[in-house]
């Protein structure tokens, strides 16, 4: 058995809310171990868009220069397509005088994961372990999480202790599983299929391309790639082969067919899900969850990044206040974590769910579509609100829609 010396906190999981959450938690003067099972760089299957709203935390984080000079594709909008109907929508029309930048970035997760990961590991405070599969948490005689065990790289039993363990390790969260406050969302039991392909001519905008039992959702990335996910129900795929199924789906489809007529995949298809479930708590005595781990709905236009950045600033500035407190955080010093997490996200989740729901009828999408295509300032705001960076009064509430309803 290995044991780490004790740290302040334990991050399980080195994906954007790790990393950034090590970051901000580091910059605090915070001691933060942070352990992941992958390797990396790895593969992480993703729509791998960044929303408009993650440029100024990314910036803030140091990372947003780093990551354009690695080729990220600009992204100014979105694109939506199904059953002969078609609407764009761009980033920015809602409200001009809203500064910030009003584009989105599309790049490889495995790229995006390692620069923000590499801005954590060189500061002060941060050691990282990967190839580290944690098998249970540790706890002390009162039931307080104190830190985690497991494997390393080399088979080796590991101990890992600190004062305060966060779970950031994603929608199969093997923190949130020994915790147990998983609460699956049987409703929508949906996989994604994610390829990337060469050779499709590049668009300033993402796709979502609509069919009768799902939709695509695709995005030109660095390096003159084309990210593609295939998302439908989870009882579609049992059984079968996934390459097939990607492949000749997206061959059929008529708005989608086209932009593939000349282009190559170059990996084989993976799949991640289901794509829905939620937890009980997000805090409880000694640990904490962030990002997917908190609980995950296919945001379908691309906000899950923006999610997981903004869910660690918050927590990270809880955390640094209660560590200043108390030996051992708890719910009670951490109240107002998931109350601001539910307050800047809880409404976006709500949305996420809602689009989840209405992509389920088919009759519903269509219309909604066709509306769409015949009001463009509808789409407009549609963007905005979903990843844009317009103040909220912009987007949120009856009149913004009314009044877009309005123009033609």
């Amino acid at each position: 058995m290995t044991r780490g010396e004790a740290v302040d906190v334990l991050i399980v999981g080195a994906g954007p809310a790790g990393s950034s959450l090590a970051l901000r938690l580091a910059r605090a003067g915070c001691r933060v171990r942070l352990v992941d099972r992958a390797v990396f760089p790895r593969f992480k299957p993703c729509g791998e868009f960044i929303s408009p709203e993650c440029l100024p935390i990314l910036d803030d984080l140091g990372a947003l220069e780093p990551l354009l000079d690695a080729g990220a594709h600009r992204v100014e909008g979105m694109r939506l397509f199904g059953w002969g109907q078609r609407a764009h929508g761009c980033y920015g029309r809602v409200a001009r005088g809203s500064g910030g930048d009003h584009w989105g970035l599309g790049l490889r997760r495995e790229v995006f994961d390692r620069i923000l990961l590499d801005r954590a590991r060189a500061r002060r405070g941060v050691e990282f372990a990967e190839g580290v599969r944690i098998g249970h948490l540790l706890r002390d005689g009162r039931g307080r999480v104190v830190g985690a065990a497991g494997t390393d790289r080399s088979g080796r039993e590991v101990e890992f202790r600190a004062r305060f363990t966060v779970g950031a390790d994603g929608v199969r969260s093997r923190v949130v599983r020994d915790l147990g406050l998983a609460r699956p969302t049987r409703w929508l039991r949906r996989h994604a299929l994610v390829a990337r392909y060469e050779g499709v001519p590049p668009l300033d905008t993402g796709e979502v391309h609509l069919f009768d039992s799902g939709y695509f959702a695709g995005c030109s990335v660095d390096q003159g790639l084309f990210t593609l996910n295939l998302v439908m129900a989870s009882r579609s795929l049992q059984g079968s082969d996934l390459d097939s199924i990607l492949d000749s789906r997206a061959a059929d489809h008529p708005s989608l067919g086209p932009r593939l007529a000349r282009a190559r995949r170059v990996e084989p298809v993976r799949a991640i899900g289901p794509l829905a479930f939620s937890t009980t708590r997000q805090v409880v005595p000694g640990a904490a969850l962030v990002g997917d781990a908190c609980g995950y709905v296919d945001p379908m236009t691309g906000e899950g990044i923006s999610f997981a950045l903004r869910g660690a600033e918050i927590l990270a500035g809880e955390l640094v206040r209660a560590l200043a407190e108390v030996e051992v955080p708890g719910p009670r010093e951490l109240a107002a974590y998931p109350h601001l997490r539910r307050k800047e996200i809880g409404f976006r989740l709500r949305q996420a769910r809602g689009l989840q729901r209405g992509v389920a009828h088919p009759w519903l999408a269509r219309a909604v579509l066709t509306l769409l295509a015949r009001r463009p300032a509808l789409v407009d705001l549609l963007v905005e609100r979903t990843g844009g960076v317009a103040p909220p009064r912009a987007v949120r509430g009856p009149w913004p829609w009314l009044r877009a309803l309005a123009v033609r």
